[in-house]
Parts: structure tokens; C-alpha cells; sequence
């Protein structure tokens, strides 16, 4: 309590509540460019990265439409093979009778039914025994003279005159299988039906906009909103939201684009090639024009980026509520405000300690402006240099903080449609092996039944309604029999021929085999082949069908589906790379620049990127500054994303002016009302009442303040970055960086070296205040443990430091063999100081407050370091090192004995001489300081020429031994 009414009572001087009320001014102007500056900063770089993620969904959007035409056409394929299958079938079994023709074709080829009408399209007969469906007579009525043999019932528009009412068929709502359109040769048509299931799940996999945008924003909290050319409006995530939100939220949305679309010029074409070469061939620009605003959904204020309409007639919109983005930069803007602030109060006392020791010259009470000014420049400047460079640093750090979060995000996109393509491969893979599997199947099945089909000819005719590469039937040892294609002379137990040892598990009893896709060498093509066993009428293996597919279908649906791919065909934001690096090899595997592809990583990176799970700076050689890595190790492959660290030039020149503008208002309006007052309340107080004047250097008191900003500083913003409430140093405290002089290792080395800093000053009053009421023992051990605490923390705050900023001190500290060398050979000294030290202390031979006699000199010891002994006597001090302290007189025992030899002339008479001493000598011991007891008169001591000797002795303190012996002659005398 004491010190808080000290500290208030400096506020009844008219000059410190003045300089109070100025400063509170003019932080208040601080604090509104700060905000106003930190919001704009913080919007840019918001924009930049939503502008990122808004000009990604197009391309994702056309990708997705391009992989489900792929996959419509590999379908319709395939129900047209299947369906030339069945009317073969039906054609060439005319000696069945018609249910068991018509039940053949379906079961041969996996369809739902088989109906057969006559050309006017009345129903004859069906595989199932049932009336034809409705699609089958939507398919009828709809397809008439089409020359596509397939009708698509989902996708198809049906002209519903030509349907009857009893059809009850609505393509609005109704989902109808795939119907085959084929021609008997009897002039009859055969519809065969098909499920439709299996496409329409694809469709349900691959078209949802929820996946798409999930995709695009990458974790960023916001709405994704896809609007089409008539206005609808579909959004992401909005499943948590009410009915009535929704609704509203679609019509403040719809009002919002509305606006945005009168901000857009000609629409720009986006980018729907596979890869960059492809886009720049092309001629397209993967940059798109965009339109910004903030708005209120919801209730709640959001920045909202838009996009004109693709080629595909829509356009997108994201919005991310202002909240997210502003509070970091609001902690920054705190951050900086504090640190101005901190810069007043700590100048404040400066320059009042200054004034202290050398007040200012006054004219008629007035303090002059100059030598006010002169006195404190050196305060001032160090408070503008640390307040920009600390709020430099933080800005920076703020807009690393907007670099890093979009360099991670674009690491989940590659991420997602790296999955997204391993996924889309194995599900493509299997759908088309189902298909080719299913036709390989019905052909098998139709040269068991029928071995008189086993022919060249009808190889050609079967592998043409299959629509396969070629056919090749072989007999039960394994040898090629016929092939459609020509080619002869395969054995499949001998792979010189051909042969694969997979073809021979199925003359071993498997029923079917499928080897994977590979090229082959001859045509180039991508192909596969499918092993399904024939058997004899006994059922016993009697050779087998192979059928070679051409896939490259396939290839060009899945693309190149692995981490490589999606890196190569990864559009970058500005000042971005992505790349992959083979962990064991070093080479880069992936790269959007295709040069760098085969090139050696670490010839470009920092080799402790590669092979670890890293977000940090560090350094990429093609960028002119440090870059932002994430890079993450998976299956022996490094994925990295690199930013450019200084790509948002605009930001920064915000962030500077900001700054800026904070130091010219301290030079310029604070400092000269400042020095000014501080002056006036030092002549006024020169020392406070209930404090002593401060003995350190005034320019120490700038080292304290703002090692405890720093230290309060470091805490904040770890809970910050722990519990996600300012993650502009989520990256320092992670510290997966590489150790080098960059932002984070510099903003890590500053909180090292604040937080000791801070320990060693707190620990040191503690000691001291241990000092101030102990026992001369326990203030030894208290300046002993001060010494051994200094060093110690210092020697650790300059090794983690070091550590930090990329010296290699692992090196260092296993270098000790060499270090103890050198100590043995040319330290041994500082060896024997501190040995030496550590037994004087324990040992209890001298201690703080001793009176000593050492190396010829007289003194009280007044301090004592691991190393030093400081002995001081009447204003002057000796340090002697420890090791040099011997042959050790300490006086801080008994009494010391003094002896005062008295003459007496030999006419004096002795008897009476002694009878007046033993009466007068006990009334001495209250008239001499420090006697432990009276001084006493022991005999002669000594017979001179013209006196008598008499032995006066007196037991007295040592340290006031010389003036007790004059006052004891005085009195004697």
C-alpha cells in the first residue's frame, strides 16, 4: 500500500498531471490510427486470401463437370456393348423359343429385362413375362427415328404429347433406368433395360456443391454460395441453419449479388485446361476478375468476394464474417498501442532521473527548451527505435501470420485433391472393371453354352459388339486358339510368347483374372486384359476368353491421380510454388514450375525441410526474400507449398505508414511537452520523500520497462497462439521453422532473452532483500547464489539464442574436450577463482562484513562473487581474485588486545601513579568507544633513559582499535 500511495502522490505535482492528461490525448490518436490501419491491413490480406479461394472453385466446378461427362460416356458405352450383346444373342438363338431367347440376351448381359415390340411398338413379349415399363415406352415414344440406339430417362428431355396418361410417367421427378434401343433382324425392337443406379450414385458422388466447396475454402469459417443464370442460389454449410435463416439468408445474398454484378466488367475466361501448359497454350487467364464489399448477413457483418459468371453460367461467392479476421489485427493494434504507451511512462522516468542528478538550467523559474531537449535525446531515441522496430516486427509478423494461413490452406487443397483423386481412381477403376468384368463374363458364358461359337469369325463379331481391343480364346493347355485380331503364337505359360502368369490361375480353376493397366508396346495404348475360364459340358476347365480392353478412357478420366499430379496441376496463388520431393532421393518429383522437376531439392531448400512435418520460414533460393513453407512428409515424399514472405507489398506500406505516422506524433508533440515537464517536477521533487535516489543509470530504466513488455508480451501471445485467439504467433511458439535469422526466430530469440532477463532481475531483488536483513553468513551465501544465478542464466539465454538464430552450438557444447584443454593450458586462473571461491565460502573463512587483513591490505569485505572478493576501506575498494586470497588476517574474532606504553619520569612516584590508574582506568570504559571491557594496567614495561614505561592494555574492536588507543591517551594524559 505504502507503494501505491508513493506512486499517486507524484500525481499531486502539477507538471505530472499534466504530461498525464497529454499522454492520454495522444495515446487516444494512436489507438484510432492503429485500429484504422490494422483494419485495413487486415481486410487486404483477408481479400487476397479469399480471392485465392473464390478463383479456385470455377476450375473445380468445370474439372468435376468434365470428370462426369467422362464417366456418362464410359457408361453409355457400356450399356450400348451390352445392349449390341443382347440383340446378338437374341438374333443367333433362333432355335430357342421367344421367352427363352429373350431371357438369354438379359441374363447374358446383366440387364433388368429384355422387352421385344413389333415396329408400331406394341408390347410382344418380355424376359420378365411383365407389360413393358415406363421407360421402356418413354424410351419408345422419345427415341422414334433418333439414330442413338440409348435413351438416357434422367437426362434426356421427353416431349410429354407423346406420352400417354396412363404412362404416369414424370421426367421431372421420375428416375427411370437406361433403356437400349436395338433392331432385331426381323424388324422387330428389342428394349433392354439397364440399372441406372450405379451412374446415378456417381452423380451423387461427384456433383454436390457442398464437396466442391469444402474443397475450395479449405477450413476457411465462412458460406460458399453458387449462383446460376436464373438466379437460384445454392450454399455451403448451411445445415445447421433454420429454415427461416435460410431463407433470409438467401435473399440477402441474392440483394448482395445483385450489387456486386454491377461491378463487373467483361467476364474473364477461367482456366478449364488439365495443367498450366495446357492453360497457357489455350490462351486463358487463370486470374479472374472478382468484386468486393462488406455486408450484413444474418444479422452480422461479412466481407463478401463474388465472381461474373463462368462458361458454365455460374457464379460464385464467399463470405467470411469480419469477426474472424479482425480480432487478430485487433490484438496487434493492442499490442502496439501497449508498447507506445510502455514508451511514455518508461521515457517519463528517464528523463526525470535525469534531470535529478543534473538539473536543467532555469532562467526566472522557467526551464529552458533546449538543454531540456539535449539532455533527453538519447531517451527519446531510444524510445522511437524500439517502438518501430517492435511494431515493425509485429506487422510483419500479423501479415506472415495472412501468408502462412493461406499457404496452409492451399496445402489442404492439394492435399484434399490428391485424396480426391485416389479415391476418384479406385472408384473409377472399379466401375470400369465391373463393366469390362461384366462383358467378359456374358461372352464366356455364351462359349460354354455354345462350344460351336469357338470360331475366328464369331470372335470378330463378339469382340464387336463388346467393344473391346480384341479377343483371345485358348484351349485348356494354355495355347492361343484364335485371336479377332489376328495376332497368333501366345502361350500363357511362357511369357516370352506373351504369356502372363496370371492367364494360367484361371486354367488352375479361378473363374476370372484381371491384370492391371499397362502400355502396351506395340500400339501404345493403355491396356488391360480379363481371363474368364470356359468350361466343358461337364463343367471341367476347357480353356479360357481373354478380352483386351483399351483403357485409356480410363487414364483420361482418372488423370494422373497421385500427389504428383495434383501438384503439377495445381493453380498457385501469386508468389507460390507447390512442389514434391522424394525424401530418399532429394529430387523434386512435382513442381509448378516444370524445370524444376529432377532437379536437386536442397540446392534450393534448407535440407531440414525435406523428410519433416514443417510450417516456418526459411529459405527457397528463387524467391528474393525468406519463404513460408508447410510442408508435410507422407510415404517417403515431402509435399511443400512456398510463399513468397514479402508478396503482399501493399499491406506492408499500410503497416509502415502506420508507424510512421505513431513515431513523428511521440518526436513531435510528446517529446518537447515531455522533456519540459519532466524537468519542472524534477526541480520540484528533486528526491522523493519515502525513496531514496535510484544509483543505476537513468538509459537502465528503458532496459527494464521493456524486458517486462516483452515478458508480458511472450505470455500473451502463448495462450494466443494455445488457445487460438491470436494466431499471428501460432508459427513462433510451434517452432517448426529452421533455425536461421528470420521473423520467427528473431521474435523467439526476443522472448528468450526477455523472459531470463525478467527471471534473473526478479530473482536478484529477492536476493537482495534477502540480503538487507540476514546474518553476514546468509548475506555470503545470498551474494554467492546472485553471482552463480547470473552467470548460469546467462550463459543458458546465450545458448538458446544462438540456437534460434542457426548456430550450430550442439557443435559447440560437444566441443568441451577441446574447451577443457584450452582451460587447462590458459584459463587456470579463472579454474582456481572459482574453486577457490566456492571453498572460502563453505568453509566460512571470511564472509560479507569481515574486517581482513589480505595481501597487505586492511579493509571489511563488502561483496563476494563466484570469482572476486571486493575488500573496501574508507571509500576506497581492492577486488581481489579469489585464488590470490591468503594468509588471511580476519579481525571479525576476539578483541583485538592494544597496548598503550606510557611514560613516566623516574623522580614521579610509582606507588602513587598506580594507586591513581586503578581508580581512574574502570571509569574509562564508558568514555572510549568500542571497549569490551576497562582498560587495565598490567606493569612496567619497559625502563627508557629518562622515563619509566608503564603497560596500559585495553581489549577493543578491531576496527576501532587505532581511535580507542588516542582516547585512551588523551584521558591518561
Amino acid at each position: 500500500m505504502d507503494w501505491i500511495r508513493r506512486k499517486l502522490a507524484v500525481f499531486e505535482s502539477r507538471p505530472a498531471r499534466k504530461l498525464l492528461i497529454i499522454s492520454a490525448v495522444l495515446t487516444l490518436v494512436i489507438a484510432l490510427i492503429t485500429f484504422a490501419g490494422g483494419v485495413l491491413t487486415s481486410m487486404i490480406n483477408e481479400i487476397s486470401l479469399l480471392e485465392g479461394h473464390v478463383n479456385s472453385i470455377s476450375p473445380l466446378m468445370q474439372e468435376r463437370s468434365s470428370e462426369l461427362r467422362h464417366a456418362y460416356e464410359s457408361y453409355t458405352d457400356d450399356y450400348i456393348a451390352r445392349g449390341d450383346i443382347a440383340t446378338t444373342l437374341y438374333d443367333n438363338y433362333g432355335e430357342l423359343d421367344l421367352q427363352e431367347r429373350l431371357e438369354f440376351a438379359r441374363r447374358h448381359t446383366d440387364a433388368l429385362n429384355v422387352t421385344l415390340l413389333d415396329g408400331s411398338g406394341n408390347f410382344i413379349a418380355s424376359a420378365t413375362g411383365e407389360k413393358p415399363s415406363r421407360a421402356v415406352t418413354a424410351a419408345f415414344k422419345a427415341i422414334d427415328d433418333d439414330p442413338e440406339p440409348l435413351f438416357d430417362a434422367t437426362m434426356s428431355d421427353i416431349n410429354e404429347e407423346q406420352m400417354d396418361e396412363s404412362d404416369e410417367y414424370d421426367p421431372a421427378t421420375d428416375s427411370l433406368p437406361m433403356v437400349y434401343d436395338g433392331r432385331t433382324v426381323d424388324g422387330d425392337v428389342l428394349m433392354v433395360e439397364f440399372d441406372y443406379s450405379a451412374f446415378g450414385q456417381v452423380i451423387a458422388d461427384r456433383w454436390t456443391e457442398d464437396d466442391i466447396f469444402e474443397r475450395a475454402l479449405s477450413g476457411t469459417d465462412g458460406y460458399g454460395f453458387l449462383i446460376d443464370e436464373t438466379g437460384e442460389i445454392a450454399g455451403y454449410p448451411l445445415d445447421d441453419l433454420s429454415e427461416r435463416e435460410r431463407d433470409q439468408l438467401e435473399s440477402e445474398v441474392k440483394k448482395t449479388f445483385a450489387n456486386l454484378k454491377k461491378d463487373f466488367s467483361e467476364p474473364v475466361t477461367t482456366g478449364t485446361a488439365d495443367n498450366k501448359d495446357n492453360v497457357e497454350n489455350a490462351g486463358i487467364s487463370n486470374e479472374r476478375e472478382t468484386a468486393f464489399d462488406i455486408v450484413s448477413l444474418l444479422g452480422k457483418l461479412h466481407l463478401v468476394t463474388c465472381t461474373p459468371q463462368d462458361e458454365m453460367g455460374f457464379s460464385y461467392m464467399i463470405a467470411v464474417p469480419v469477426t474472424s479476421f479482425g480480432g487478430f489485427m485487433l490484438l496487434c493494434s493492442v499490442a502496439i498501442i501497449a508498447l507506445v504507451v510502455v514508451g511514455y511512462v518508461l521515457f517519463s522516468r528517464y528523463a526525470t532521473e535525469t534531470f535529478r542528478r543534473d538539473p536543467v538550467e532555469t532562467n526566472d523559474d522557467r526551464v529552458r527548451l533546449r538543454p531540456a531537449l539535449g539532455r533527453t535525446f538519447a531517451g527519446i531515441a531510444v524510445m522511437l527505435a524500439v517502438t518501430a522496430i517492435l511494431s515493425g516486427m509485429l506487422l510483419m509478423l500479423e501479415g506472415l501470420s495472412n501468408t502462412a494461413r493461406s499457404t496452409i490452406a492451399q496445402h489442404e487443397v492439394i492435399d484434399n485433391e490428391a485424396s480426391y483423386a485416389m479415391k476418384r481412381k479406385s472408384e473409377s477403376e472399379e466401375e470400369y472393371t465391373a463393366r469390362y468384368r461384366s462383358r467378359a463374363t456374358s461372352i464366356a458364358r455364351l462359349l460354354t453354352d455354345h462350344p460351336e461359337l469357338r470360331t475366328l469369325e464369331s470372335l470378330k463379331a463378339l469382340n464387336k459388339v463388346a467393344q473391346s481391343s480384341h479377343l483371345m480364346l485358348f484351349g485348356e493347355d494354355g495355347k492361343e486358339l484364335f485371336d479377332s485380331a489376328g495376332f497368333t503364337g501366345f502361350d500363357a505359360y511362357d511369357e516370352e510368347t506373351g504369356g502372363r502368369p496370371e492367364w494360367r490361375a484361371v486354367l488352375q480353376g479361378y473363374i476370372q483374372v484381371e491384370t492391371p493397366t499397362a502400355i502396351n508396346p506395340i500400339t501404345g495404348q493403355s491396356e488391360r486384359t480379363i481371363a474368364t475360364h470356359i468350361t466343358d459340358e461337364r463343367g471341367l476347365p476347357d480353356g479360357f476368353l481373354l478380352m483386351v480392353v483399351n483403357d485409356d478412357d480410363l487414364v483420361a478420366e482418372i488423370g494422373d491421380a497421385t500427389l504428383e499430379g495434383a501438384v503439377n496441376n495445381f493453380a498457385p496463388l501469386g508468389g507460390q510454388v507447390a512442389a514434391v520431393v522424394d525424401n530418399e532421393g532429394g529430387l523434386f518429383l512435382a513442381h509448378t514450375d516444370p524445370d524444376m522437376i529432377g532437379e536437386v531439392a536442397s540446392d534450393y531448400l534448407d535440407p531440414k525441410v525435406i523428410g519433416h512435418d514443417f510450417n516456418g520460414l526459411t529459405r527457397y533460393a528463387p524467391m528474393r526474400a525468406d519463404a513460408y513453407i508447410s510442408g508435410v512428409s507422407v510415404d517417403g515424399k515431402t509435399t511443400l507449398v512456398i510463399t513468397d514472405s514479402t508478396s503482399n507489398g501493399l499491406t506492408a506500406i499500410i503497416g509502415w505508414m502506420m508507424v510512421a505516422a505513431v513515431l513523428l506524433l511521440t518526436l513531435i508533440v510528446y517529446y518537447p511537452v515531455a522533456a519540459m515537464l519532466c524537468a519542472r517536477y524534477a526541480l520540484e521533487r528533486p528526491v522523493d520523500e519515502d525513496e531514496s535516489e535510484d544509483e543505476d543509470h537513468p538509459m537502465l530504466v528503458f532496459y527494464h520497462g521493456y524486458v517486462a513488455y516483452l515478458t508480458a508480451l511472450a505470455i500473451f501471445s502463448f495462450l494466443g497462439a494455445r488457445f487460438g485467439f491470436w494466431r499471428a504467433f501460432e508459427a513462433v511458439w510451434d517452432q517448426g521453422w529452421t533455425p536461421g535469422i528470420h521473423l520467427f526466430s528473431v521474435w523467439m530469440s526476443l522472448f528468450i532473452f526477455a523472459g531470463i532477463s525478467y527471471a534473473m532481475t526478479a530473482l536478484h531483488k529477492v536476493i537482495m532483500q534477502i540480503d538487507e536483513h540476514s546474518s553476514a553468513r546468509t548475506k555470503t551465501y545470498a551474494r554467492l547464489t546472485d553471482s552463480l544465478i547470473t552467470y548460469v542464466m546467462s550463459i543458458l539465454m546465450i545458448i538458446l539464442i544462438l540456437t534460434k538464430l542457426g548456430v550450430d552450438t550442439a557443435t559447440i557444447i560437444g566441443s568441451v574436450s577441446i574447451v577443457s584443454i584450452a582451460v587447462g593450458m590458459g584459463a587456470q586462473d579463472l579454474v582456481k577463482d572459482i574453486v577457490a571461491g566456492l571453498f572460502l565460502t563453505y568453509e566460512g573463512v571470511i564472509k560479507v562484513g569481515d574486517l581482513v587483513h589480505v595481501g597487505g591490505w586492511y579493509g571489511r569485505v563488502t561483496d563476494m562473487g563466484i570469482r572476486t572478493t571486493k575488500v573496501s576501506w574508507l571509500g576506497e575498494s581492492k577486488i581481489f581474485n579469489n585464488s590470490s586470497v591468503r594468509d588471511i588476517l580476519n579481525s571479525n574474532g576476539e578483541p583485538t588486545r592494544m597496548v598503550l606504553a606510557t611514560p613516566i619520569s623516574y623522580d614521579a612516584d610509582l606507588e602513587e601513579i598506580e594507586a591513581i590508574l586503578a581508580e581512574e582506568l574502570p571509569l574509562m570504559e564508558q568514555k572510549i568507544a568500542g571497549l569490551v571491557k576497562p582498560p587495565q594496567y598490567e606493569n612496567i614495561d619497559s625502563l627508557g633513559e629518562s622515563s619509566v614505561n608503564l603497560c596500559i592494555a585495553i581489549y577493543v574492536d578491531y576496527e576501532k582499535r587505532n581511535s580507542a588507543l588516542r582516547s585512551l591517551a588523551r584521558e591518561i594524559k
